[in-house]
């Protein structure tokens, strides 16, 4: 009977069939989509894009479908999948920790690169108390950039300000970057920075707390900084 090292290796195997069979329709769709004539396999293929949400739960289906295809013909050899399941654990949960991982990361760079934000047009550095600070004889640069939303009030149809949060050392390198909503007509009011001897707490309104940055930042704020935006 397979082994816990056979089953791990036949679900890398698996998943990397589902994966080929996504990129080649993907590919498939843009290159037709660059003909004239199948104009409308580039109008599907925004709307893959566009419907993001439903397409990722398409794919999942597509996926548990795909297991559970293989689950019945393992059942139908004259396997017996009850005792054989548990060997089948650890692979299962190492590709749940995966998406769950993979999931994480790809929902922050979307947040991250879904709005834009213009520090030429919306620098609250000076309003929110930002600038150079200074924590344990090292000084730090603190800017705060807007979007440009949420002006006309709390109860406005336009989306909340979102504003990015970054710190940086003497030397220019990026230690900390946060992103948080700001809804400037609130009650009562966004409240600037507040700078502790080793801390630095801000306001996010659309949870409506306060957060702490530790200074000097930690190795994870660090790392966050870098990779997960």
């Amino acid at each position: 009977m397979p082994s816990i090292r056979k089953y791990f290796i036949w679900s890398i195997k698996n998943l990397a069939i589902i994966l080929s069979f996504i990129v080649i329709a993907i590919t498939g769709l843009l290159a037709l989509a660059q003909i004239g004539e199948f104009q409308l396999f580039g109008k599907l293929l925004f709307l893959l894009f566009y419907l993001k949400e439903y397409t990722a739960l398409g794919i999942i289906l597509m996926i548990l479908i795909f297991f559970g295809y293989k689950s019945y013909s393992f059942n139908t050899k004259g396997n017996d999948l009850r005792k054989e399941f548990p060997k089948m654990i650890p692979a299962i949960i190492f590709w749940v920790v995966c998406f769950l991982f993979s999931a994480l990361l790809i929902t922050n760079y979307l947040a991250a690169n879904s709005r834009k934000f213009d520090c030429g047009r919306y620098d609250y550095t000076n309003e929110l108390n930002g600038g150079i600070k200074e924590f344990q004889n090292q000084k730090y640069s603190i800017k705060i950039c807007g979007s440009g939303t949420s002006h006309g009030g709390i109860l406005s149809d336009d989306s909340p300000d979102l504003a990015e949060l970054t710190i940086k050392n003497d030397q220019g390198e990026l230690l900390v970057k946060r992103h948080y909503v700001i809804v400037w007509d609130g009650k009562p009011g966004h409240e600037p920075l507040v700078i502790g001897d080793d801390r630095i707490t801000y306001q996010d309104d659309e949870e409506q707390e306060d957060h702490i940055i530790a200074m000097p930042p930690s190795l994870i704020d660090r790392l966050k900084a870098k990779y997960l935006f």
